[in-house]
């Protein structure tokens, strides 16, 4: 038994002084995919107890992104036990990518796709420019085009060391750079169509500025992984270092997604903490609509409505006065108009 083993192992190729060069961007890229799909958990739990009655699209394409989401980290944690446990100390096995190119540029890249294509909608529900979000949408098609060639040339050739020398670059460089645009243009869009949209009152104004912050942040970060893996592909051609950001692309997508969803939440709490302070002032205080009315004993009576508008589907309050007089019908006096906001703003979730 023990001579079996010797030599099994005296097989088997020396391990090289860099082998952390080789097993560190496998490692981490693996590691920061799976935390970043604990927090994609998190938001789909969010997302189901606050928006269980979103539009059925809506949920198809959460869910959706999800369970391809659930199964391509599934396929990770499988290449991270062939590459570390079944195959430890076997360096054959260390340069063989098993099943990775199927989970990383190929579902990576079709993650990706999905959600580009919702934020495309969104340019379109708002802008109603059908050219400019179909342009997106190409080059969207098209990373997603070199996601799948660069998966399947990984699989003609699984080899680490050599995947550089078969690899076609120019797949590569569309799959990669092509995420990078995306969602820089996503990013410039949907930015300047909610500022032009929210031209009113303050309180729209500082939601959009919200709205805005989020999407630039969202975008950017996807935007600056794939960036940072083409320039670690071009900037150390001998290391295998621009593999770890790929690793996690589609996580980040798909995080980006829920995020946006579930921001619905904060954006509803800040419009009612803002109607809170407007009320407060002069202009809409209490004492100045008794100065405008002398009500009989018993008081001013306040009503509260609530409506529901959907430009991110935020929750938005107007309170009314109503003030009983003898003899006279209710008059009511409008505390909280519609915003400039909610009448101009067109409908990204529609």
């Amino acid at each position: 038994m023990a001579d079996s083993t010797g030599q099994v192992m005296s097989s088997l190729p020396p391990i090289p002084p860099n082998i952390a060069e080789i097993t560190a961007p496998l490692l981490f890229g693996v590691v920061w995919n799976w935390t970043l799909y604990g927090a994609l958990v998190v938001q789909v739990y969010i997302y189901n107890i606050y928006f269980s009655k979103d539009k059925k699209v809506f949920k198809v394409l959460v869910y959706g992104i999800f369970l391809v989401d659930t199964f391509q980290t599934a396929l990770s944690g499988a290449d991270i036990w062939y590459w570390f446990c079944h195959g430890f100390g076997d360096l054959n096995k260390l340069n063989n990518t098993y099943i990775s190119n199927y989970d990383t540029p190929m579902l990576g890249s079709f993650i990706g796709f999905s959600v580009q294509l919702f934020f495309c909608y969104r340019i379109w529900t708002l802008s109603k420019n059908r050219i400019l979000a179909g342009f997106i949408a190409s080059v969207s098609l098209l990373q997603c085009i070199g996601g799948f060639i660069v998966g399947v040339r990984a699989a003609i050739h699984p080899q680490f060391n050599s995947l550089r020398s078969h690899v076609d670059v120019v797949g590569f460089d569309v799959w990669l750079i092509g995420t990078a645009v995306a969602d820089t243009m996503i990013a410039i869009c949907l930015s300047y169509l909610l500022l032009t949209a929210s031209a009113g009152s303050k309180r729209s104004t500082t939601v959009v500025q919200r709205i805005v912050r989020l999407t630039v942040e969202t975008n950017s970060v996807s935007a600056g992984a794939a960036i940072i893996s083409i320039i670690l592909y071009f900037a150390l051609p001998a290391k295998s270092y621009f593999i770890c950001p790929t690793f996690f692309l589609g996580k980040l997508y798909s995080n980006a997604l829920l995020v946006t969803f579930n921001n619905r939440v904060i954006l509803t709490r800040s419009a009612e903490t803002n109607t809170s302070s407007l009320g407060s002032g002069p202009a809409n205080s209490l004492p100045r609509a008794n100065a405008l009315y002398s009500p009989p004993r018993g008081g001013i009576k306040i009503t509260q409505q609530r409506h529901t508008r959907y430009d991110e589907s935020m929750e938005l309050e107007s309170f009314s006065l109503s003030l009983p007089q003898e003899g006279h019908d209710k008059d009511t006096l409008s505390r909280f108009p519609e915003s400039a906001f909610s009448q101009k703003a067109s409908n990204p979730f529609p």
